[in-house]
């Protein structure tokens, strides 16, 4: 828990805090429906680094992630940030204020195609009901090979593609 609240970061990602198969690595928005999960700590996918985890999903009540918290996912394909609000009781969950990003957040994940940033929920017609675009508020950005990059800076030679309109207002950082 972060300073005695209900609030709780993810410092080191494992089988006991996320739901992880064996290409899914699924961050849940609570643990144990006793504390909200806001932040993903620096370094937090150290332990994963050579799994074969090919889609992360990132929930919409966190609002930090910590320099390179996902970095040398060799494996990873697909990052989602989704958009769930009900748990299990039916209570909702506070979608975050802000999104922070830190420094190199995927570095030298050099699979990784697409970021979705934008999540959309529809209507049984098929309609658009909701759409979710987190809302980033900062992007951090490191030295590489002397120019600086940003949080989505994979290394991937084809480059990885962004979607979401938020992202835009962050074009100056754009390295996919």
């Amino acid at each position: 828990p972060i300073d005695g609240s209900d609030n709780y970061i993810i410092t080191s990602i494992d089988d006991t805090n996320v739901a992880l198969t064996d290409t899914l690595l699924d961050i849940p928005y609570s643990i144990c429906d006793c504390y909200n999960i806001t932040q993903i700590g620096p370094n937090a996918s150290k332990d994963l680094r050579r799994k074969l985890v090919t889609q992360l999903n990132i929930p919409d009540s966190i609002e930090v992630i910590g320099d390179q918290a996902f970095a040398d996912m060799t494996s990873l394909k697909t990052v989602m940030f989704t958009h769930n609000r009900s748990t299990v009781d039916g209570s909702d969950i506070p979608q975050a204020e802000s999104l922070t990003i830190g420094a190199d957040v995927f570095y030298k994940d050099k699979n990784l195609e697409d970021i979705y940033l934008r999540h959309y929920e529809y209507e049984s017609d098929g309609t658009i009901k909701e759409v979710y675009d987190p809302k980033i508020t900062s992007i951090g950005t490191s030295e590489r090979n002397g120019k600086t990059v940003g949080a989505f800076y994979t290394e991937r030679e084809s480059g990885t593609t962004i979607h979401g309109a938020m992202y835009d207002r962050f074009s100056e950082n754009k390295d996919a």
